[in-house]
């Protein structure tokens, strides 16, 4: 038993670690304008594959009677966010007049496939933050839900400010509208609320969650150090 808790750490310390290793080498690169082909190929893919990859780990978290709400809660996520942006992208009614690049690829009526999946794992890395910074106080679900969607913002604010330099999208007329994270926070308050009441969420997040938010926030930051 004892043996198997302290395997259990030492893998869980190793993909930390590994998701450290990865995005600080990532965002060096970017820094240094090196492998930046192999960057843009790969961008689209990794994106799915964290969002699963964190997905996965909230599975093994949840109870076995959460897991059927988390994945049809997941499944919602990263469809209806889809079609949110694929409506935003076409009409610039909800996050204001943009258009995504060629990098996010492969892509679909003009919106990349990762976008989705994007979506779900910073809703997942935000409830980690959330929960672990809210794990000794008296938890509210509106309050948690209300705080993941602020966090979600927060990044957002960063992410913005480097998107248009990796080609992700780009916005037109005058830059980004208010309007942008006031839709941001709605739409990320929606799905952490139905989250939250359908049970999808655990009540203790996974260990990885938080430092998945802190990763690909150091990420972005060095990019924009660029």
């Amino acid at each position: 038993m004892l043996r198997t808790k302290y395997l259990q750490k030492y893998l869980s310390g190793m993909k930390i670690g590994g998701l450290y290793f990865v995005l600080l080498a990532g965002g060096l690169w970017h820094l240094l304008g090196i492998f930046q082909t192999t960057m843009r190929i790969l961008a689209g893919p990794v994106i799915v594959l964290i969002g699963l990859w964190l997905a996965g780990e909230y599975y093994r978290t949840c109870s076995p009677r959460r897991r059927v709400a988390f994945v049809l809660w997941s499944l919602g996520v990263v469809g209806i966010s889809f079609v949110i942006e694929m409506i935003g992208a076409q009409t610039g009614s909800i996050f204001g007049p943009y258009q995504y690049g060629q990098v996010l690829q492969p892509v679909i009526n003009g919106v990349p496939v990762a976008i989705g999946f994007a979506w779900l794992g910073m809703l997942l890395a935000s409830d980690g933050l959330v929960e672990w910074v809210l794990r000794n106080l008296q938890q509210s679900w509106l309050l948690r839900a209300f705080l993941i969607a602020l966090v979600m913002v927060v990044f957002d604010i960063l992410l913005e400010q480097v998107a248009v330099t990796l080609g992700y999208w780009h916005w037109f007329d005058t830059g980004i509208p208010l309007w942008n994270y006031v839709a941001w926070f709605v739409i990320s308050l929606a799905f952490a609320v139905s989250g939250l009441r359908m049970g999808a969420l655990p009540i203790r997040a996974p260990g990885l969650a938080k430092h998945m938010y802190f990763a690909q926030t150091l990420y972005f930051g060095l990019v924009l150090l660029r």
